[in-house]
C-alpha cells in the first residue's frame, strides 16, 4: 500500500523521513500554508519555521516558504504529490487565491478543502486538472453525502474514520468511488473516539488558534497549545483506545480488497514519530509503544501501551483489551 504522511515544519524532514528505502511507499505529502494567511488548524513545528528570539516565539513565514519551496520541488522529482490543507469553515479571499495560486505554480496538485463553498470556489476559480480532496471537516453520513462531492468536483476522497471499523459502510463508499474513477483513501491512525461529540468543537478551536491575528499568541502560550490536543473522551475514557478509529498495522491487511491509500495522521508528530509511523504501516506490523504512532489521544491516562502481535490485542495500564 502507498502512504499519505504528513509535514509538519520541522528541520531536516526530507533527510529523517524520506530515506530511499521507504520513498518508493510515499505517495503523498500533505502540509498547511502560511498560518498568517490561511487557518488550517496546525501549528509549524518549534524546530521549522518558529524561532526564538528574546524569549519570546515567532512565525517566520520566509524561512517556511523556503521550506516549502524545497519540499515540493523534492517531491515533484520523485512523483510524489502535494496536498495544501485547507481546513477552514470559511472561502478564500483575496490573499489567499494569490497564495494557494503561487503554491500552484510551485508544483503542488491536491488541495483539501474544509466546507462545501471552499469546493464550489476551488472549482470555479483554480484549473480543472487539481486534485480537490474532502477534508473530515466535511461531514459525510450517506453514500448521498458522497455522490453530492463527487458531482461538485472531488477527485479523492478521505473515508470519514468515524467508519473505520465498519466494513459495510466502507464498502458502500469504496463502490461508489469505483464507479466514479476516485481514489479512496483511509485514515489509520488517529486515537480520536468514534463519532466524538467533542470533535467539531475541537477542530473549530483548531482554527481560530491558528489564524493570522492569533498564530504567535499561540505559540507563545502553552496553555492554550496544550487545549489545542484535543481535551475529548479519549482520555476520559478509560477503553478510549479500543473504541477510537485507530486502526492497528497489524491489522491493515483487513482493507487490502479497498485498494486504499493510507493516510498517517499527526499534527503533533515529529519526524522521527512519522517515520516511525510510515515503517509500522509500510510492513504491517509494530510491536513498540502504541504512544508513538496514535495521533490525537492523550497519553497520560495510558502510561503503559504494549501490543501483542500474536493476539492482535493490546495491553492499556495492566488491562488486556482485544480488537
Amino acid at each position: 500500500m502507498q502512504v499519505s504522511i504528513p509535514y509538519n515544519g520541522e528541520d531536516h524532514f526530507l533527510q529523517e523521513v524520506l530515506r530511499p528505502d521507504v520513498i518508493g511507499h510515499v505517495k503523498e505529502i500533505y502540509f498547511a500554508g502560511d498560518p498568517a494567511i490561511l487557518p488550517s488548524g496546525r501549528r509549524p513545528k518549534i524546530k521549522g519555521a518558529v524561532r526564538k528570539k528574546n524569549g519570546h516565539y515567532y512565525f517566520d513565514r520566509h524561512i517556511y516558504h523556503r521550506q516549502l519551496r524545497e519540499l515540493i520541488g523534492f517531491s515533484s522529482v520523485n512523483s510524489i504529490s502535494t496536498n495544501l490543507l485547507l481546513n477552514f469553515s470559511g472561502i478564500l479571499g483575496k490573499d489567499g487565491l494569490r497564495y494557494v495560486f503561487r503554491l500552484l505554480d510551485m508544483g503542488v496538485d491536491t488541495l483539501t478543502v474544509g466546507n462545501i463553498p471552499l469546493l464550489e470556489q476551488l472549482r470555479k476559480y483554480f484549473p480543472k486538472d487539481i486534485k480537490i480532496q474532502n477534508s473530515v471537516y466535511i461531514r459525510i453520513r450517506t453514500k448521498e453525502d458522497l455522490k453530492l462531492l463527487i458531482r461538485m468536483g472531488i477527485s479523492i476522497f478521505l473515508l470519514p474514520p468515524d467508519f473505520n471499523d465498519d466494513f459495510v459502510k466502507i464498502y458502500e463508499f469504496w463502490s461508489i468511488t469505483k464507479q466514479n474513477n476516485i481514489t479512496f483513501k483511509i485514515m489509520v491512525n488517529e486515537g480520536c473516539i468514534r463519532f466524538c461529540p467533542y470533535r467539531r468543537s475541537d477542530q473549530l478551536a483548531s482554527e481560530s488558534y491558528t489564524i493570522s491575528s492569533t498564530i504567535e499568541d499561540f505559540i507563545n502560550n502553552p496553555l492554550e497549545m496544550r487545549t489545542l490536543t484535543q481535551p475529548c473522551r479519549s482520555y476520559m475514557n478509560k477503553n478510549g483506545i479500543r473504541k477510537s478509529n485507530f486502526i492497528h498495522p497489524g491489522n491493515i491487511s483487513r482493507y487490502t480488497s479497498f485498494d486504499p491509500y493510507l493516510k498517517i495522521v499527526g499534527r503533533e508528530f515529529d519526524n522521527k514519530k512519522i517515520s516511525k509511523c510510515l515503517r509500522a504501516y509500510m510492513s504491517g506490523k509494530y510491536d513498540g509503544d502504541l504512544r508513538e504512532i496514535v495521533a490525537n489521544f492523550k497519553h497520560s491516562v495510558f502510561p503503559v501501551m504494549e501490543y501483542n502481535s500474536d493476539l492482535i490485542s493490546f495491553r492499556v495500564s495492566g488491562n488486556e483489551v482485544q480488537l
